[in-house]
C-alpha cells in the first residue's frame, strides 16, 4: 500500500537528531513567513473577510496564493532539513509522491463523507440543491493551504523532532492535544470541539506521517478533509462557515451526531470513522519498524554514570 520500507528512513530513525530546537524554530518562522506571504497577496487582491465567507470575486488569486504558500513551505523544509538535520528531506521525496498523495485524498474524502451519509440516512442531512458555486474553490484554499503548512509544521517539525525526545507513542498524544488546542480560537470552536479534533484529525494525520515517514498522505487527507467538508458536503470547517458547496444540505438534529456550528468534525461519528483508520495505520507503523523510542534523549550534556568495569579499569591505569 504505501512506498517500500527504505533504509534510508530506518537509519535515519536510529541515529540522533542534530539541532532540534534549531530545526523547531526554523519551522515555526518558516510557516509564520509562508502564511504572512499567503494572506498578504489574499488581502493585496481581493477582500479576506469576504474570501473567509467564500464571496470573494478573485477566488483564483486566492488559490493561487494559497498554492504559492504552500511550496515557499515545500522549499523552506527541504533547505532547513538538508542543512541542519543533515539528511535528504526524503519526507518529500517525489517518488511514489502521488501514489501516497493521492491514497489521501481518498482517505480524507471517504472519512468526511461517510458521518455525512449517515445523518442523510437517518433524516438529518437535507439535500437542497446540487450545483458548482464560488464556495467550492474557497474550500479548495482552505484544503491546500493549511493542507500544507499545518502538516509542514505540525508533522513534518514538530512532531517529528518532538518524538526524538519522548518517543513516538508520547510525541503522538502531545502533538494531537496542540494541534486541537490550536483551534480554539476558530469561530464556533469549543474546548471541548477542540480536543475532538486533536483527537480524530491531530491523531489521525500523525499517524499517516508515521506510517510513511513522509508527508504526502498526511497532506492529501488535510487537504481532502477540508475541501470535501466544505466545497462539496456544505458543512462548516473546523467552525469556520462557507456558503453552500457543490451539495447544498443542511444539517438538523443533536450536535452530538451533526457537529453543530463547527461543523461534522464535531460529530461522534466522525471521531469514530478517524479513530478506526488511525489505529489500523499505526498498526502498520509497528510492523514496520517506524515506531520508535526516544533517540536523543539523555541530551548530551547530560553525563551517564560510569559502569564498575570501567572504574576498574580506570584503577588500573587504563588496562594492558
Amino acid at each position: 500500500m504505501f512506498l517500500t520500507t527504505s533504509r534510508e528512513i530506518h537509519q535515519s530513525l536510529t541515529r540522533r537528531e542534530p539541532y532540534l530546537l534549531f530545526q523547531f524554530s526554523a519551522g515555526c518562522i518558516l510557516v509564520a513567513i509562508s502564511q504572512f506571504v499567503t494572506y498578504f497577496c489574499i488581502g493585496y487582491f481581493g477582500d479576506i473577510d469576504a474570501f473567509w465567507a467564500g464571496k470573494s470575486t478573485n477566488q483564483l488569486l486566492v488559490l493561487g496564493s494559497m498554492c504559492g504558500g504552500s511550496l515557499l513551505a515545500v522549499f523552506g523544509f527541504v533547505l532547513i532539513v538538508t542543512y541542519l538535520s543533515k539528511r535528504r528531506a526524503f519526507e518529500f521525496d517525489l517518488r511514489g509522491a502521488l501514489p501516497e498523495l493521492g491514497l489521501g485524498l481518498l482517505i480524507g474524502t471517504v472519512l468526511v463523507s461517510i458521518p455525512v451519509l449517515i445523518l442523510w440516512v437517518l433524516g438529518m442531512y437535507t439535500v437542497k440543491s446540487v450545483g458548482l458555486t464560488p464556495a467550492f474553490i474557497s474550500a479548495l484554499a482552505i484544503g491546500i493551504g493549511p493542507g500544507f503548512m499545518e502538516e509542514i509544521l505540525a508533522r513534518g517539525f514538530f512532531l517529528r523532532l518532538l518524538e526524538r525526545v519522548i518517543g513516538t507513542w508520547w510525541a503522538l498524544f502531545i502533538s494531537a492535544l496542540i494541534f486541537g488546542l490550536g483551534h480554539v480560537g476558530n469561530p464556533n470552536v469549543s474546548l471541548i470541539g477542540a480536543i475532538a479534533i486533536g483527537i480524530e484529525a491531530g491523531l489521525l494525520l500523525g499517524a499517516a506521517y508515521v506510517v510513511t515517514r513522509r508527508l504526502w498522505l498526511a497532506i492529501g487527507i488535510h487537504a481532502a478533509w477540508n475541501a470535501v467538508q466544505g466545497g462539496i458536503w456544505s458543512s462548516p470547517v473546523s467552525g469556520i462557515g462557507l456558503e453552500p458547496g457543490i451539495v447544498h444540505g443542511t444539517f438538523s438534529g443533536p450536535e452530538i451526531l451533526t457537529g453543530g456550528a463547527m461543523g461534522i468534525e464535531g460529530s461522534i461519528l466522525a471521531l469514530i470513522v478517524c479513530l478506526v483508520v488511525a489505529a489500523l495505520l499505526l498498526r502498520h507503523s509497528v510492523e514496520r519498524g517506524y515506531v520508535i523510542r526516544a533517540t536523543n534523549w539523555p541530551p548530551r550534556w547530560k553525563r551517564e554514570p560510569k559502569s564498575d568495569d570501567s572504574d576498574a579499569e580506570e584503577s588500573n591505569g587504563g588496562g594492558q
